[in-house]
C-alpha cells in the first residue's frame, strides 16, 4: 500500500472525529487557566507542553516561595508510598464469592498471579509513572496513564499523559470512556509505525524533514462498526473500544485497531458532577502560594531594608557617606550625622504571617498526615500502635484513596492482568475458577497499602477487639456463651484484616483433614488406652478369682502372651 493524496474516510465520518474534537476542546477550557497559574507558580515540570511550546527555555519562572512545590512533592511520594509502593504487596486478587474462595487450589492460584502482576510492575515503569499521575491530579486535578502491549518484548508499557495531551469525556455512569489523545511525533516515527499509511504529504515531510515534529490524535472510544472498514489489520470482534489513528491537519484516517479494555486510567483527584475534569488542593491553595509568594518577596525587601537601610545625612557630608565596613566617615562639625531612616518595620511579625501561610499550604495537601506516617514508623511503633494512633486521622484521606483505586489502581490492575492472561503469562486456572469466570463471576481487587490497610483495619480490628472484649468476662461467667461464636470464622476475618497471604492460611479442606486426622489418632489413642486398662485391671485380679480363666477370654489371652 501507497501513501494517497487522497484522505482515507468519508467526509460524514472526518465530520464527526472534528466535531467530537471541537466540542471537548470547548469543555476542557474553563480548567486550562487554572492550570496554567498552578504550573506556572508552582508545578514547573508540567509548565511546557511541547506541541505548544516547543522551544520555550526550560528554566522555572522565578518564585519567591517554595512552600507549594515541597508540599507537592511530600503529599505525592506519600500517597504513593501509602497506597502502591513497589517494596510491598499492596493488592491482593479475590472473587466475591467466598464459596469459590474455599474451594481448594483457589487461593493458590490468585496468590501465584498476584506476584506475577506485581513483579511485571516492578520491571515495567509502572510505579514511575504513577509518581508522575500522582501529582498531576494533586495540583492540575485530573492524572492519565494509558497501557499498551509490547508484543516483541513480552511486558506492558506505560505512559502518563501530560493533562494538555487528553480530551476525555463520561458516558451516563461518569465514567471516562472517550478520550482524544495529542501525539506529538517526529516524522521518521510516524513512518517506522504507520509506514505507507499515512498521507503522502507526512511522507513527503518525512523526507525532507524527518526529525521535525508534528501532532497526530489518538481516538479512543466505544466501538464504533463504521470505522472498522479502515484498519490494517484484523480485529477480534470481543474487543469493545475502537482505536482510531486521526491526521487532522489532512482530514485522513491512518489507522484503525481495538482494545479488550479501555486503555486509559484517568484519576480526577475530586469529581463534580456534570463535568469531566477533577478538582483538586491545587486549586484550593493556589490564592495561598500567590499571599506565600507576595509574604516572601515582602520579607526579603524588608531583609533588605533593615540590612542596607536608606540615610540622612548632613549636607557637608556628601561625598563622604560610604556606608561600608571599617569605612571612616570624617564630620565637619559636631552636630553632623548620619541617620538611618526609621523604617517602623517589625521582621518577626513577617515571618510569622508567612509561617501561618505555609502551614495552610501544607494542610491543603494533608501534609501533617503523611509526616504524621513517617514519624511513627520511624519511632518502631508496631502496626496496631500506628493504626490506633493513625486510624482517626487518616480518615480524612478515605474519599481520596477510594477515587484512587476506583479510577487509577482498578482499571490498571485488571487491564494488566489480562494483558499477561493473554499473553499466556499467568498459569491456568483451576476448574473451579474457570467455570465461575463462565458464569460470569469476575475478579474483585482488594488493596492493602499502608492507607487501605490503616483505614480498614482501623474500623475491622477494632470491631473484632471489642467482641473478645465482649465475650472474654460472660464466658467466665457461663463458658457456654462461646458456643454462639464460630471461631473458624473470627479466626479468618482476623488474619484477613491482618493482610495476611493467602499461602499462609490453610485452605478449608485441608483443615478438615488435619483434623480428622487428629481426631482418629486421638481415637486410637484412647482405645489403646482404655484395652491397656482392662488388661492391668485383669492381671491385678486373676488371683482373687481362684479358678482357671475361661477358654478363649481375656485373662486367659493375656496369660499366653506373658508366657
Amino acid at each position: 500500500m501507497t501513501g494517497s493524496t487522497e484522505a482515507r474516510g468519508d467526509k460524514e465520518l472526518i465530520g464527526e472525529l472534528d466535531k467530537l474534537y471541537t466540542a471537548l476542546q470547548q469543555d476542557r477550557k474553563p480548567f486550562e487557566s487554572v492550570w496554567s497559574e498552578v504550573t506556572d507558580m508552582f508545578y514547573s515540570k508540567r509548565n511546557i507542553y511541547r506541541p505548544n511550546n516547543d522551544t520555550q527555555d526550560r528554566k522555572p519562572t522565578h518564585r519567591y516561595s517554595s512552600r507549594a512545590k515541597r508540599a507537592l512533592a511530600i503529599a505525592s511520594r506519600g500517597f504513593q508510598g501509602y497506597t502502591a509502593d513497589r517494596r510491598s504487596d499492596w493488592l491482593q486478587l479475590q472473587f466475591e464469592d467466598h464459596t469459590l474462595m474455599g474451594m481448594y487450589g483457589v487461593q493458590d492460584w490468585l496468590e501465584v498471579s498476584q506476584r506475577i502482576l506485581l513483579a511485571h510492575f516492578s520491571r515495567s515503569g509502572f510505579y514511575e509513572k504513577l509518581a508522575e499521575m500522582i501529582p498531576d491530579a494533586m495540583s492540575m486535578g485530573t492524572g492519565a496513564i494509558y497501557s499498551e502491549e509490547d508484543v516483541e518484548r513480552h511486558k506492558i508499557v506505560f505512559r502518563c499523559r501530560h493533562p494538555r495531551a487528553i480530551y476525555i469525556s463520561e458516558n451516563s455512569f461518569e465514567e471516562v470512556k472517550i478520550v482524544i489523545d495529542e501525539e506529538y511525533m517526529s516524522y521518521r516515527s510516524l513512518k517506522d509505525r504507520f509506514g505507507e499509511l499515512l498521507h503522502n504529504n507526512m511522507l513527503e515531510r518525512e523526507k525532507t524533514t524527518p526529525f521535525a515534529s508534528t501532532t497526530i490524535l489518538h481516538i479512543t472510544m466505544p466501538f464504533d462498526g463504521r470505522f472498522a472498514k479502515y484498519a490494517s489489520g484484523p480485529r477480534s470482534k470481543a474487543m469493545q473500544f475502537i482505536s482510531i489513528w486521526y491526521d487532522k491537519d489532512n482530514s485522513h484516517i491512518i489507522d484503525v485497531g481495538g482494545y479488550f479494555e479501555f486503555p486509559y486510567a484517568i484519576w480526577r483527584y475530586d469529581k463534580s458532577d456534570g463535568e469531566a475534569y477533577g478538582y483538586c488542593p491545587g486549586f484550593d491553595v493556589i490564592d495561598d502560594v500567590y499571599m506565600a509568594n507576595q509574604m516572601s518577596r515582602t520579607r526579603i525587601q524588608l531583609g533588605n531594608l533593615i540590612a542596607d537601610p536608606p540615610m540622612i545625612v548632613d549636607e557637608e557630608l556628601e561625598g563622604s557617606d560610604f556606608i561600608v565596613p571599617g569605612y571612616h566617615a570624617y564630620r565637619t562639625k559636631k552636630d553632623s550625622t548620619m541617620d538611618p531612616v526609621a523604617l517602623g518595620a517589625n521582621y518577626p511579625i513577617a515571618t510569622d504571617n508567612e509561617d501561618r501561610i505555609e502551614a495552610a499550604i501544607d494542610a491543603h495537601f494533608n501534609v501533617p498526615v503523611y509526616q504524621m506516617l513517617q514519624q511513627l514508623e520511624a519511632r518502631n511503633k508496631t502496626a496496631t500502635e500506628v493504626i490506633e494512633i493513625a486510624g482517626e486521622r487518616v480518615a480524612v484521606l478515605g474519599p481520596t484513596v477510594g477515587q484512587f483505586e476506583l479510577e487509577a489502581l482498578q482499571p490498571l490492575v485488571r487491564r494488566s492482568f489480562n494483558l499477561l492472561r493473554r499473553a499466556g503469562l499467568i498459569p491456568p486456572p483451576p476448574q473451579a475458577v474457570m467455570e465461575a469466570i463462565q458464569s460470569g463471576q469476575t475478579l474483585k481487587v482488594e488493596f492493602l497499602g499502608r492507607l487501605s490497610q490503616i483505614q480498614r483495619r482501623y474500623y475491622k480490628t477494632d470491631g473484632l477487639n471489642q467482641v473478645f472484649g465482649y465475650i472474654a468476662p460472660i464466658q467466665q461467667v457461663n463458658p457456654e456463651a462461646l458456643d454462639n461464636i464460630d471461631f473458624d470464622a473470627l479466626t479468618r476475618e482476623s488474619l484477613e484484616s491482618a493482610g495476611a497471604p493467602a499461602s499462609v492460611v490453610r485452605e478449608l479442606e485441608d483443615v478438615e483433614k488435619i483434623r480428622a486426622t487428629r481426631e482418629q489418632k486421638q481415637a486410637e489413642l484412647i482405645q489403646k488406652q482404655e484395652l491397656l486398662s482392662q488388661e492391668q485391671m485383669l492381671a491385678k485380679n486373676a488371683d482373687k478369682l481362684g479358678k482357671r480363666p475361661e477358654a478363649g477370654s481375656p485373662l486367659e489371652n493375656m496369660g499366653k502372651m506373658n508366657g
